[in-house]
């Protein structure tokens, strides 16, 4: 009887040798199928390689073992491999069944380091191989039979183990978090006027913002800052007097950007409310009026910000942030005598502000 013997296709798409400065090699992919009745298993391969002409040799060797094996094999390229950022890093074609990623000689240069894991990449295992005589064929024979039991071991459904005293278990980092909500204090400086260039305000901070993405160097992070301020400040003058106390509320879309480890800068815009209690008393010249009572008075704002953070120890977080609010509503304070109006307080409808703070960050939820 004549047999089928199993077929093997290769396909080959090679780029210059040399890696390009800070990524992964373009345009370089490998690729070796074999046919089989319940269709082949899916193995990725990135590979960071110290010298030229490593990754290519390497392949050479995973050739036969994945044409043994019955997969197919996706080949990337990169410069560095970080076990800290395994999870997650699927390449463009999900792996059915494992992944591998295989360090010649970058982080060591006498020996290679093997990463493998399941297609849900929650174990990694780190398989050590000591290179004496460099990357000779010894070498990359034994890489080759690590990658060929490992994926022997997943598709029989076992999960990967230590079998060796240089193996290493890696724990699976924590998904990524969904967002944080910072909550803090705040103190800061407002000018209400010419005469008021300084009012203390004193108040509470949140910011609910969105994590920023998985991705090296994705440094972009929206979010929401609600600010809740008190504050009061007294108009003196020869006729009428102002105690002037309350609070105010805005709320800012507030995205930001991540300059360097543990600073980033935000800016935003947004809208609030003040509430104020208005008091009138007699002033200095102690005339005879007739004081209204006291009364609340409203006032709608638009805000701008500009807020530099700077990450402290652990969770918390310092602040310093300047504001803008321009207010919707022109309120002003006069005397009516015997029908003429004598201005006794005006508040600038520009109000900026500068302001100083801490607060401290609640991860909320975990990526799927």
């Amino acid at each position: 009887m004549a047999s089928l013997a199993t077929a093997v296709t290769v396909a080959v798409a090679l780029a210059a040798t040399a890696d390009p400065p800070g990524g992964i090699r373009a345009g370089r992919a490998f690729a070796a199928t074999a046919t089989r009745r319940d269709g082949p298993d899916i193995v990725e391969v990135v590979i960071a390689a110290q010298k030229n002409g490593q990754a290519t040799a390497l392949r050479d060797n995973l050739l036969e073992l994945f044409g043994r094996i019955e997969a197919i094999a996706w080949y990337r390229d990169t410069r560095r491999i970080d076990p800290e950022q395994l999870r997650g890093t699927a390449g463009p074609v999900p792996a059915a069944l494992a992944y591998v990623w295989i360090d010649i000689g970058v982080a060591h240069p006498d020996r290679a380091l093997v990463y493998l894991s399941g297609a849900d990449q929650q174990r990694i295992l780190q398989r050590t191989v000591l290179m004496p005589a460099g990357f000779d064929e010894v070498a990359r024979e034994e890489i080759a039979q690590i990658v060929a039991s490992s994926v022997d071991t997943l598709r029989a459904g076992a999960p990967l183990r230590v079998a060796k005293p240089d193996d290493v278990l890696l724990t699976a980092p924590p998904r990524a978090p969904r967002g944080w909500l910072a909550l803090g204090a705040t103190g800061a400086a407002e000018r209400w006027s010419d005469e008021q260039a300084a009012v203390p305000a004193f108040g509470l901070s949140a910011m609910l913002a969105r994590a920023r993405g998985a991705r090296e160097g994705d440094r972009f992070e929206p979010a929401l800052w609600l600010t809740l301020d008190y504050h009061g400040a007294t108009t003196s003058g020869p006729v009428i007097a102002l105690a002037m106390r309350g609070g105010s509320a805005a709320l800012v879309a507030l995205p930001g950007w991540r300059l360097g480890r543990g600073v980033g800068v935000r800016a935003g815009a947004g809208v609030g409310l003040e509430l104020l209690s208005v008091t009138p008393s007699l002033g200095d010249a102690q005339s005879v009026v007739l004081l209204d009572p006291p009364r609340w008075v409203t006032t709608p704002f638009a805000r701008a910000a500009l807020r530099l953070d700077v990450d402290l120890t652990g969770p918390f977080c310092a602040f310093v942030a300047a504001t803008g609010d321009v207010n919707l509503r022109n309120n002003s304070y006069f005397v009516d005598n015997e029908g003429a109006s004598q201005p006794v307080y005006t508040p600038s409808r520009f109000r900026p502000a500068a302001l100083v703070g801490v607060e401290a960050r609640i991860m909320i939820g975990a990526a799927p």
